[in-house]
């Protein structure tokens, strides 16, 4: 992820406050999400490949 530094913001009014609000995860918030797709998770998962079902339960486990 690019830091605020790292973009050049010339003629653009972009506070860094504004950009750090906008890149925030709330990790509560964040597991909520990814828990409330898992009936689309079960209706795809004969589509599914098993590596994707597999990230899906480390990101939970990173929440």
């Amino acid at each position: 992820m690019p830091r605020w530094e790292d973009i050049v913001w010339r003629g653009l009014p972009f506070p860094k406050e504004t950009f750090d609000r906008l890149q925030s995860v709330d990790p509560t918030q964040w597991r909520s999400e990814v828990i409330d797709h898992e009936q689309l998770f079960i209706d795809l998962h004969a589509h599914l490949p098993p590596e994707m079902i597999y990230e899906r339960e480390l990101l939970i486990c990173r929440l």
